[in-house]
């Protein structure tokens, strides 16, 4: 909710279209924490499309200088920044119930709110109606549907329906509100837009190919039947083995001796140690915690 704080600041202080704009960077910035508290790989391509819209950043950043919007766009990266993290921890924690979180981040709002404001708060009823209206209702409903969504559609595909709201959200402020952007602001907000396209159609291309591998092994006797192929492996210094563990029920686990090449198999997970019973030498041993 600290990213909400941010994100009504960065509407005050800069235009809505500049806002959406900077915090569809989010799929990046995701990317790029991944990987330094999860140690998830950024593949090659996506760092130079990561770079790419680096490029659209800084082209809204300095015309966000000369415009004097800056707080504004530094606001938007600190909201982007702070739901990176709210994804990761969602993506990491689907079988606790988030929901309460959301409760918490809006009593959080209004303890921060009421002491930045010194305790002096008053707003008017029209204020009031739009507050519930935004808050409550639109709002609310959106973090509902947005927690229950990371529990049934992959990252990408939620990152793809979000990219709508990136590209609808400047056309409604220039049909109803009459706010227009800068050329710049624009040009460097299509090329945010581009890059988290190809993006996410890449995630969803790869993770559907993924899909259509897993389906292809559904079948229980075919998961029975299926062993890696018996062969010796190099040796490197140290013991080789290979283990294969099924995703699916049955839960087998597979264990190839790399010296001498033979499959044995083992019912449930890796084991914690395995001694090769042909060539009666220990492949693995993990101490107890």
């Amino acid at each position: 909710m600290i990213g909400n704080l941010f994100f009504l600041h960065s509407f005050a202080n800069t235009t809505i279209g500049n806002t959406l704009f900077t915090v569809s960077t989010i799929p990046f910035i995701t990317a790029i924490i991944s990987y330094i508290f999860l140690n998830e790989k950024i593949k090659k391509e996506n760092i130079v499309i990561i770079l790419v819209s680096l490029i659209g950043i800084l082209i809204i950043l300095n015309d966000s200088i000369i415009s004097g919007d800056l707080i504004g766009i530094l606001f938007a990266l600190l909201c982007a920044l702070f739901f990176s993290f709210y994804i990761l921890i969602l993506r990491k924690s689907k079988h606790i119930d988030m929901i309460p979180a959301g409760l918490l981040g809006g009593i959080f709002i209004v303890i921060v709110s009421f002491i930045f404001k010194k305790g002096d708060i008053f707003i008017d009823f029209n204020d009031i109606l739009l507050c519930f209206l935004w808050g409550a209702i639109l709002n609310g409903f959106m973090n509902l549907v947005f927690i229950f969504s990371t529990r049934h559609l992959l990252a990408s595909e939620v990152t793809f329906f979000m990219l709508i709201e990136f590209c609808l959200g400047p056309i409604w402020v220039w049909l109803y509100l009459d706010e227009s952007l800068s050329i710049n602001s624009l040009v460097g907000g299509l090329i945010i837009l581009f890059c988290v396209s190809v993006f996410t159609f890449k995630e969803i291309k790869r993770l559907g190919f993924q899909c259509e591998e897993v389906s292809k092994f559904t079948n229980s006797e075919e998961i029975l039947s299926w062993e890696p192929d018996k062969t010796q492996m190099p040796e490197s210094g140290r013991v080789t083995y290979r283990i294969d563990t099924t995703l699916i029920e049955p839960i087998r686990t597979s264990i190839l001796c790399g010296k001498c090449g033979n499959i044995y198999w083992e019912e449930g997970v890796k084991p914690k140690s395995f001694d090769c019973p042909d060539c009666l030498i220990t492949l693995w041993y993990e101490e107890e915690e």
